[in-house]
């Protein structure tokens, strides 16, 4: 299947019919004009056949034209509205479109293909990424420390079996909870802003004691989770994200500071080394 513009397909066509209209009647006037006057009536009325059937052959020419033209526009069109429908109906999480586009013929053909190949890397990442959320709930839930995770807006995603303790709720009644209720004399919309703003761990005292957040980027530099934890900034190991204040002056100031390496920061290395992994 050829594609091509709607608009220049119908100039062309309306060109083409016109062109072979033009030759038709141009040599109608031709023949007709080179009969001599003085001619017999046969040679005549055959000069004038021979001109009427140039003529009715440009006005079929002319015809088949706007036709095929009118066939194709109409097909075209058709192919749009199908298209819109598969591209509204593709909303529904179960829709399979390979039944509409049968109806594109070659085009559908090659589309259902492309289809096939996207839906089996989409099903392969979907699968490695619901391993790695496991993995992630498995490895958060058995660290020894209380640790919670959150979303930048306090929804609590994750939290260790110790965090549980700590604030004695269960699992249930934790997950989806906001952590601004679950700890007391928390002020999470300051810390929220703060590290929206800095980019770097952010301490703040609370009922608990005191509590570090550390922001959590994806590759757009956005803010997706924030891990809280009882342990300090420098007890953890920090990726080069977290080691610069966004706020602060671009000049050094001194040697950088490498903390050294807890058991905590060495499984939340392990946590963002496989999230990282998920983005390639």
């Amino acid at each position: 299947m050829i594609l091509i513009k709607r608009a220049v397909l119908l100039a062309f066509g309306i060109l083409a019919a016109a062109a072979a209209l033009f030759v038709g009647i141009y040599a109608y006037h031709l023949v007709v004009a080179s009969i001599p006057a003085a001619s017999g009536s046969d040679a005549a009325s055959a000069a004038k056949t021979i001109a009427e059937s140039v003529l009715f052959s440009a006005i079929v020419v002319a015809t088949l034209i706007i036709l095929a033209v009118a066939a194709i526009v109409g097909r075209s069109l058709f192919l749009t509205r199908e298209l819109d429908k598969i591209v509204g109906m593709s909303r529904y999480h179960d829709f399979s479109p390979e039944a509409s586009l049968k109806k594109l013929g070659a085009i559908g053909d090659r589309l259902s293909a492309l289809y096939r190949n996207a839906n089996a890397i989409s099903e392969s990442k979907s699968l490695k990424i619901s391993a790695l959320s496991e993995l992630d709930t498995f490895l958060v839930l058995n660290l020894p420390s209380p640790v919670v995770i959150a979303d930048l807006t306090g929804r609590i995603v994750h939290a260790s079996r110790s965090f549980e303790e700590k604030v004695e709720l269960d699992r249930n009644q934790l997950l989806d909870a906001n952590l601004g209720t679950v700890i007391e004399g928390l002020p999470w919309n300051e810390v929220e802003m703060e590290l929206l703003r800095r980019r770097i761990p952010v301490s703040r005292k609370t009922d608990l004691g005191e509590l570090t957040f550390f922001p959590i980027e994806n590759r757009a530099d956005e803010i997706a989770y924030v891990v809280c934890s009882l342990e300090k900034a420098e007890k953890m190991w920090l990726p080069e994200s977290m080691r610069h204040d966004r706020e602060a002056p671009a000049a050094g100031a001194g040697a950088e500071h490498r903390p050294r390496r807890s058991v905590i920061g060495g499984l939340r290395s392990a946590i963002s080394g496989f999230r990282r992994g998920t983005r390639q």
